[in-house]
Protein backbone atom coordinates (compact mmCIF):
# COMPACT_ATOMS: atom_id res chain seq x y z
CA UNK A 1 0.00 0.00 0.00
CA UNK A 2 2.82 2.09 0.84
CA UNK A 3 4.43 1.67 -2.38
CA UNK A 4 1.23 2.61 -4.33
CA UNK A 5 1.09 5.90 -2.29
CA UNK A 6 4.82 6.42 -3.80
CA UNK A 7 4.33 6.06 -6.88
CA UNK A 8 1.53 8.29 -6.86
CA UNK A 9 3.66 11.07 -5.16
CA UNK A 10 6.63 10.56 -7.95
CA UNK A 11 4.06 10.44 -10.63
CA UNK A 12 2.81 13.54 -9.34
CA UNK A 13 6.14 15.44 -8.69
CA UNK A 14 8.01 14.21 -11.91
CA UNK A 15 6.41 17.12 -14.05
CA UNK A 16 7.04 19.50 -11.49
CA UNK A 17 10.75 18.62 -10.77
CA UNK A 18 11.37 18.79 -14.80
CA UNK A 19 9.83 22.59 -15.07
CA UNK A 20 12.15 23.64 -12.05
CA UNK A 21 14.60 21.69 -13.59
CA UNK A 22 14.09 23.93 -17.10
CA UNK A 23 13.78 27.15 -15.51
CA UNK A 24 16.96 26.26 -13.40
CA UNK A 25 18.73 25.97 -16.61
CA UNK A 26 16.78 28.92 -18.19
CA UNK A 27 18.21 31.21 -15.40
CA UNK A 28 21.62 30.12 -15.57
CA UNK A 29 21.60 30.65 -19.46
CA UNK A 30 20.21 34.11 -19.35
CA UNK A 31 22.20 35.77 -16.31
CA UNK A 32 25.00 38.36 -17.67
CA UNK A 33 27.91 36.67 -16.42
CA UNK A 34 27.16 33.52 -18.53
CA UNK A 35 26.55 35.49 -21.49
CA UNK A 36 24.57 32.73 -23.10
CA UNK A 37 21.33 34.66 -23.58
CA UNK A 38 21.38 38.27 -24.00
CA UNK A 39 18.01 40.43 -23.25
CA UNK A 40 16.96 40.90 -27.01
CA UNK A 41 17.22 36.82 -27.49
CA UNK A 42 15.14 36.44 -23.86
CA UNK A 43 12.60 38.92 -25.04
CA UNK A 44 12.43 36.83 -29.03
CA UNK A 45 12.22 33.20 -26.90
CA UNK A 46 9.60 34.55 -24.81
CA UNK A 47 7.49 35.93 -27.60
CA UNK A 48 8.02 32.45 -29.44
CA UNK A 49 7.07 30.47 -26.53
CA UNK A 50 4.08 32.24 -25.80
CA UNK A 51 2.64 33.04 -29.27
CA UNK A 52 3.80 29.73 -31.11
CA UNK A 53 5.07 26.74 -29.46
CA UNK A 54 2.45 27.17 -26.50
CA UNK A 55 -0.86 27.51 -28.86
CA UNK A 56 0.85 24.46 -30.72
CA UNK A 57 0.97 22.61 -27.67
CA UNK A 58 -2.04 22.55 -26.35
CA UNK A 59 -3.82 22.83 -30.51
CA UNK A 60 -2.19 19.61 -30.75
CA UNK A 61 -2.94 17.97 -27.58
CA UNK A 62 -7.34 19.09 -28.05
CA UNK A 63 -6.80 17.65 -31.69
CA UNK A 64 -5.61 14.38 -30.17
CA UNK A 65 -8.04 13.94 -27.41
CA UNK A 66 -11.21 15.86 -29.04
CA UNK A 67 -14.38 14.09 -30.10
CA UNK A 68 -18.43 13.65 -30.15
CA UNK A 69 -18.53 11.68 -27.25
CA UNK A 70 -15.97 13.85 -25.31
CA UNK A 71 -17.86 17.31 -26.12
CA UNK A 72 -20.79 16.04 -25.04
CA UNK A 73 -19.39 14.52 -21.99
CA UNK A 74 -17.39 18.03 -20.97
CA UNK A 75 -20.18 20.79 -22.57
CA UNK A 76 -20.25 22.88 -19.24
CA UNK A 77 -16.31 23.72 -19.67
CA UNK A 78 -17.18 25.92 -22.51
CA UNK A 79 -20.57 27.50 -20.85
CA UNK A 80 -19.04 27.87 -17.69
CA UNK A 81 -15.97 29.60 -19.44
CA UNK A 82 -18.69 31.75 -21.31
CA UNK A 83 -20.53 33.03 -18.00
CA UNK A 84 -17.28 33.50 -16.43
CA UNK A 85 -16.13 36.01 -19.29
CA UNK A 86 -19.77 37.18 -19.22
CA UNK A 87 -19.83 38.17 -15.40
CA UNK A 88 -16.45 39.87 -15.49
CA UNK A 89 -17.44 41.81 -18.57
CA UNK A 90 -20.70 42.87 -16.40
CA UNK A 91 -18.13 43.67 -13.55
CA UNK A 92 -16.05 45.97 -15.63
CA UNK A 93 -18.49 47.92 -17.09
CA UNK A 94 -19.96 48.52 -13.21
CA UNK A 95 -16.76 49.82 -12.80
CA UNK A 96 -16.58 51.61 -15.66
CA UNK A 97 -19.87 53.62 -14.40
CA UNK A 98 -18.30 53.78 -10.97
CA UNK A 99 -14.76 55.05 -11.65
CA UNK A 100 -14.91 57.34 -14.62
CA UNK A 101 -12.43 55.47 -16.12
CA UNK A 102 -11.27 58.25 -19.39
CA UNK A 103 -12.00 56.60 -22.85
CA UNK A 104 -8.96 55.27 -24.01
CA UNK A 105 -8.38 53.00 -21.33
CA UNK A 106 -12.24 51.67 -21.04
CA UNK A 107 -10.86 48.55 -23.75
CA UNK A 108 -7.93 47.84 -21.36
CA UNK A 109 -10.37 47.90 -18.20
CA UNK A 110 -12.87 45.65 -19.66
CA UNK A 111 -10.40 42.99 -21.41
CA UNK A 112 -8.38 42.85 -17.61
CA UNK A 113 -12.26 42.44 -15.39
CA UNK A 114 -13.54 40.21 -18.68
CA UNK A 115 -10.65 37.74 -18.43
CA UNK A 116 -9.56 37.98 -15.33
CA UNK A 117 -8.04 34.42 -14.12
CA UNK A 118 -8.63 32.99 -17.33
CA UNK A 119 -4.37 32.32 -17.51
CA UNK A 120 -2.76 29.53 -19.34
CA UNK A 121 -3.19 26.03 -17.89
CA UNK A 122 -0.40 25.06 -15.43
CA UNK A 123 1.26 22.56 -17.89
CA UNK A 124 3.03 20.73 -15.33
CA UNK A 125 -0.35 19.17 -13.78
CA UNK A 126 -1.99 18.48 -17.04
CA UNK A 127 1.06 16.34 -17.88
CA UNK A 128 0.86 14.67 -14.78
CA UNK A 129 -2.80 14.25 -14.94
CA UNK A 130 -2.21 10.75 -17.22
CA UNK A 131 0.73 9.58 -15.83
CA UNK A 132 1.50 6.00 -16.45
CA UNK A 133 2.27 5.51 -12.42
CA UNK A 134 -1.13 6.91 -11.53
CA UNK A 135 -3.04 4.95 -14.38
CA UNK A 136 -2.29 1.44 -12.91
CA UNK A 137 -3.26 2.53 -8.99
CA UNK A 138 -6.77 3.48 -9.81
CA UNK A 139 -7.89 0.57 -11.71
CA UNK A 140 -7.72 -0.11 -15.66
CA UNK A 141 -7.24 3.05 -17.77
CA UNK A 142 -7.98 3.72 -20.93
CA UNK A 143 -5.94 6.49 -22.80
CA UNK A 144 -8.89 7.54 -24.79
CA UNK A 145 -10.42 8.46 -21.37
CA UNK A 146 -8.10 11.00 -20.67
CA UNK A 147 -9.08 14.55 -22.08
CA UNK A 148 -6.99 17.26 -20.85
Amino acid sequence: EMSGVWDVAMAASEPIIKVCLVSAIGWVCSRDDVGILNKATRGSLSRLNVNVLLPSFLFMRMVRTASVEALLKWWPLPMFVFFNLLFGWALGRLLLFGVHVPRPQQGVVLAVTAIGNCGILPLALVSAACAPAVRGKFGEFDEDECVV
